[in-house]
């Protein structure tokens, strides 16, 4: 948990989970884009599900959902989950996979990208570090910046983010279950 940082209630099990104090709209996400946005899990915790909500249909596109561990220095780091293109993102509503995933009490990174063909989604959109409750020292005030992203995932997640991602001001909002 961030220093100084007032603790999360409890979660429940069976609730869902995103990153809090983020304005959302819908967009269409760049095909192919992994965009990451800041997950503070602030107790050890089980996840069975992560999900996005799709809003805008995309004929054969998929979504890969990701977790990424920070690098400790408020910036991605290795991957932590790839669920492998498991969601059906041509039909719209909630979509999500079933995953075993079993987080420390610190910053993750958790993002999704859209593959195949473009979808609309649920996104976190205009919002700034600050927003989630102190800066992030990786974006370096960039406006409006909420995460980074990373182009041209074609196929499976890079196992460490790369360095030197470019800030992001819009990333699909991604849900996990608590098991």
């Amino acid at each position: 948990m961030r220093r100084g940082a007032t603790p999360l209630p409890r979660r429940t099990v069976g609730a869902y989970y995103t990153t809090p104090g983020l304005p959302s709209s819908t967009a269409s996400p760049t095909l192919n884009r992994l965009r990451l946005v800041p997950f503070d899990n602030d107790r050890a915790s089980k996840f069975d599900r992560i999900a996005s909500e799709v809003t805008g249909l995309g004929a054969g596109a998929t979504l890969r959902w990701v977790v990424y561990s920070d690098n400790g220095r408020g910036y991605p780091g290795a991957l932590v989950l790839d669920t492998g293109a498991v969601g059906d993102a041509s039909t719209t509503g909630v979509k999500e996979a079933t995953v075993s995933l079993t987080l420390a009490a610190r910053r993750y990174w958790v993002g999704c990208i859209v593959q195949g063909t473009d979808s609309t989604l649920r996104v976190h959109s205009g919002a700034t570090a600050e927003a989630l409750g102190s800066p992030l020292s990786s974006l370096g005030g960039t406006t409006g910046a909420l995460g980074h992203f990373s182009s041209n995932i074609t196929g499976a997640a890079p196992g460490a983010f790369p360095a030197d991602a470019p800030a992001t001001s819009q990333a699909p909002m991604v849900w996990l279950r608590k098991s």
